[in-house]
């Protein structure tokens, strides 16, 4: 299994720039209705999986923007699906690189990487300023800030 999430240094308030809405049932690891309104588009909104898992004791509460287990989605995708997402949010998916930067551009942002191989052996790396840049410049990787690669 392998896993990309961020989660945003403080709270994310409803109704802030970055708004979180609860979909489904009463868990704690859901899909939520993101809505974004500090970055180009007065109001965008898509769906995000919040993983409220203890994450190797990082804590909960990160919004997952890759995620894969199985292989059933193929992530060998042209630029425009990269940018826009593709697969689904409670299952094999890319949330997208357009709105990752949304989340992105919301306040600064850790970043934790999870890999788990097929016997269970699990990788983790935690960054604690995650940040890409616009389109225009491709997405690149701006920061990761400190930390990184930590041992299982």
């Amino acid at each position: 299994m392998e896993n990309s999430c961020l989660k945003r240094r403080g709270r994310i308030k409803t109704g802030a720039a970055f708004g979180m809405e609860k979909l489904g049932a009463n868990t704690d690891s859901a899909v939520y209705v993101a809505n974004v309104t500090d970055y180009t588009k007065a109001n965008y909104t898509f769906n995000v999986l919040r993983d409220a898992t203890p994450n190797h004791e990082f804590g909960g509460n990160w919004t997952v923007f890759q995620r894969r287990f199985y292989g059933s989605v193929d992530f060998n995708r042209s630029w425009a699906q990269h940018r826009d997402g593709f697969g689904n949010v409670r299952g094999e998916h890319w949330l997208g690189l357009e709105k990752l930067k949304f989340l992105l551009n919301s306040g600064r942002h850790e970043l934790l990487v999870v890999l788990e191989d097929f016997d269970g052996v699990i990788a983790y790396a935690k960054y604690d300023d995650f940040v890409v840049g616009s389109e225009a410049e491709n997405y690149t990787l701006k920061s990761l800030g400190n930390d990184g690669l930590l041992d299982p």
